[in-house]
């Protein structure tokens, strides 16, 4: 999610050097691309599009029966795959060839860089950004295609580009003091719904179930609904430790009050407890709260192949070190998260982390 980071710098804008590839703005907008900016070619089984200001171009396959140039959406999964040169990265841009371009959270202000060969530069989205998107891209949710910025980039490689996205941000940052993001044009993130339903009286009091009064788990819990996908795991994971932890600590208190424990048995077996493996306790823990419903998303999104306690037990453990502990030629994968599209794996380990966080939650905690 973009931000802003600190104040706005208050030095004057570098002068540059002559400009950029690719313009800030376009005359008419890129949304007009049909006017002046894209040409179209008929060719077999569909149309050429060409964006003759960087010689880049697409085929736009016919559908369902239809030319291309009648039935005008065709979507992106279909364009992408019959165009090898096109990449499209989810729904936040695209990659044709050496050019690419994503779309941005509102940034104040238009700006180019150049990295040796490579020019990145926020502006106005290209004609070809509005062409391969104009069917998921609605002006009534997103705003006017004018008031919206797109990330540009020339002559990069799809192999690099992300390093120039980051360095991009970067450079932004440290002149604008605002730090852009890639937005994704997802009608998932979109709401629809039909006004509340209340009686013209008010609908009452309802009566809400007892509240859970640990608060260090719960400050947990709302952090990982207010984080994007991979902090949000680790959140909901440290949920899980607490209690996990808590556990532990009811058998250091039962130990303590057995009579029938010496002095030496008591620190023995206290050092026991704490020295154990350090899955072991989270493991008992997923064992008492795991649903079969649990069980069987992880085996739709992926992560398990099979509908066992014991499998998504090792894919958890496993998947949260490779984002702690992760590093080359250590036990668990490194992970990292890019910055041009979400990860689906780690969308799958949030909804699944954040189900068992709450039924932690709901099993283990203090209620009032």
């Amino acid at each position: 999610m973009a931000q802003r980071i600190g104040r706005p710098s208050k030095r004057p804008a570098p002068a540059g050097d002559g400009a950029p590839a690719i313009p800030f703005e376009f005359d008419p907008p890129g949304s007009d691309f049909e006017s002046d900016h894209l040409t179209t070619q008929d060719v077999d089984g569909g149309q050429r599009i060409t964006w003759p200001l960087i010689g880049k171009s697409f085929f736009l396959p016919d559908r369902g029966g239809k030319p291309a140039g009648v039935k005008f959406y065709v979507d992106l999964r279909t364009i992408e795959q019959t165009n090898p040169q096109l990449a499209i990265h989810r729904l936040g841009g695209f990659s044709l060839g050496d050019y690419h371009e994503f779309f941005m959270h509102g940034v104040p202000a238009h700006r180019a860089y150049r990295f040796g060969s490579v020019e990145a530069s926020f502006g106005e989205g290209s004609p070809l950004l509005a062409r391969l998107f104009w069917g998921v891209f609605y002006e009534k949710y997103w705003g006017e295609w004018s008031t919206n910025a797109s990330l540009r980039i020339t002559n990069c490689s799809l192999e690099t580009v992300e390093r120039y996205v980051i360095a991009a941000f970067l450079e932004y940052k440290k002149e604008i003091g605002f730090l852009p993001g890639i937005q994704q044009i997802d009608f998932g993130q979109l709401e629809f719904g039909e006004e509340l339903d209340t009686e013209a009286e008010g609908r009452g009091v309802v009566r809400a179930p007892p509240v859970v009064t640990d608060i260090e788990p719960l400050r947990f819990y709302m952090a990982g609904l207010n984080s994007d996908d991979e902090a949000a795991c680790l959140s909901f994971y440290r949920v899980l430790e607490y209690y996990a932890f808590m556990q532990q600590a009811v058998q250091v208190t039962t130990l303590r009050r057995d009579p029938t424990v010496s002095d030496a048995d008591f620190t023995r077996r206290t050092l026991e407890i704490a020295s154990r493996e350090e899955k072991g306790p989270i493991f008992k823990l997923l064992g008492e709260i795991t649903t079969p419903d649990i069980l069987q998303a992880a085996v739709n999104g992926g992560v398990v192949k099979e509908a066992r306690q014991t499998l998504i037990n090792e894919a958890l453990y496993a998947y949260r070190n490779s984002i702690v502990h992760g590093k080359f030629g250590s036990a668990f994968t490194l992970r990292s998260q890019s910055v041009l599209a979400p990860d689906a794996e780690a969308g799958v380990w949030r909804g699944l982390l954040q189900d068992l966080a709450w039924a932690a939650l709901q099993n283990l905690g203090s209620k009032a």
